[in-house]
């Protein structure tokens, strides 16, 4: 029992796991699989090995949740998971701490969410503008996203109906493009988008178990690290 204490105080007290990659914690890997939206929940899925056992995908860490590492005594705690940008196109991350939370504060996620063309608006901590709503020539309706400078949102994109916005632990449907037009009495409308909460998701990038981290608990104590 004192070899695992010491395992644990000498490994980090905060990681950050880039979703899609790999860390090393008190002697096991830990991989970031998915970030996906339940119940209104953010939440992440990880996988663990070492080199002689595995453990399945955990079903779904949220925040603030206790995250029991191998086979060892080694814990560590759900410090934030945040995702930003459209659909999957960049990856997300979560925060592991050895410290836990004192209080758990997770960012409110409006229902919807209308935003007109041309102004600045603010999801939760992220702060982006909403450029041209304009229609292609194939008619369909896209929206121009312009974050600002080092946003975690990325450099300039277009979302279209159907697409996902991810920011920080709120995931929204882009519901709604409508484009401008003039009125009779000659003033103009501004286009607009709507963003409506996703209270459950699933990426496309969802949750699968490798082969090789598939395997049969250990046949003798000497299998276990």
């Amino acid at each position: 029992m004192a070899k695992n204490k010491e395992k644990q105080s000498a490994s980090p007290e905060r990681i950050t796991i880039v979703e899609g990659h790999t860390v090393d914690i008190c002697g096991w890997h830990v991989s970031l699989s998915s970030i996906w939206i339940d119940n209104d929940s953010i939440k992440a899925d990880l996988a663990m090995w070492s080199d002689k056992l595995r453990k399945p995908l955990s079903g779904g860490y949220p925040k603030g949740s206790e995250v029991k590492i191998g086979t060892t005594n080694c814990t560590y705690y759900v410090h934030e998971i945040k995702k930003f940008g459209k659909n999957s196109e960049k990856p997300g991350y979560i925060v592991l701490s050895t410290q836990k939370l004192e209080t758990l504060t997770t960012k409110k996620c409006q229902e919807t969410e209308s935003i007109e063309a041309t102004t600045r608006a603010r999801i939760g901590d992220v702060d982006f503008g909403l450029g041209l709503v304009y229609k292609e020539k194939s008619g369909k309706m896209a929206a121009a996203i312009c974050p600002p400078l080092n946003s975690p949102l990325g450099e300039d994109f277009d979302v279209y109906e159907g697409d996902t916005l991810w920011v920080g632990e709120c995931a929204y449907k882009v519901e709604k493009i409508a484009e401008g037009y003039r009125k009779p009495d000659g003033r103009y409308e501004n286009g607009y988008i709507v963003l409506k909460k996703h209270k459950k998701l699933l990426t496309d990038k969802g949750p699968t178990i490798l082969g090789q981290w598939i395997s049969q608990p250990p046949t003798a104590p000497k299998d276990v690290p």
